[in-house]
C-alpha cells in the first residue's frame, strides 16, 4: 500500500488562496472608490461655496439675474421646432447654477425687485 508523502495542501487551497487574493483586491478597490468618491465631495463642497461667494454681492446677483434669464429658466423654451432644443441646453445650464446656489427656482425672480 502506497500511503504518499502529505503536503498539507488540497485540491481546495488554491482556490481558497485566490479567494482570499481576490477578496484583498477588493477590499482596495473598494477604499480607493471610497476616498475617490470623497474628494469628489470635497470638490463639491468648494465648489458650491465658491457659488455662493460670488453671487451673494450685489453685483453677483445682477449677473446671476442676466445668467438666468438667457439661459430662458424663468420662461418658456418651446419654440416649435428644433430652437427648443438650444433653449432647453441653455435652461439646464441655468438650473444648474440655480442648483448650485442651493437656492429654489423662482426665489431669484425676488432678488430683482427694488423695494416700494
Amino acid at each position: 500500500m502506497d500511503v504518499g508523502i502529505y503536503t498539507g495542501r488540497s485540491r481546495c487551497s488554491g482556490v481558497l488562496d485566490s479567494f482570499v487574493m481576490d477578496s484583498d483586491l477588493l477590499a482596495e478597490e473598494a477604499e480607493k472608490a471610497n476616498e475617490a468618491a470623497k474628494e469628489q465631495d470635497r470638490k463639491l463642497s468648494r465648489l458650491v461655496y465658491v457659488y455662493r461667494e460670488v453671487f451673494k454681492t450685489e453685483a453677483g446677483r445682477e449677473v446671476i439675474m442676466d445668467l438666468l434669464n438667457q439661459c430662458h429658466v424663468f420662461q418658456s423654451t418651446m419654440t416649435g421646432n428644433s430652437y427648443t432644443y438650444y433653449n432647453e441646453g441653455m435652461r439646464k445650464v441655468g438650473l444648474y447654477v440655480l442648483g448650485m446656489l442651493d437656492i429654489p427656482e423662482f426665489e431669484p425672480i425676488n432678488m430683482n425687485r427694488k423695494k416700494n
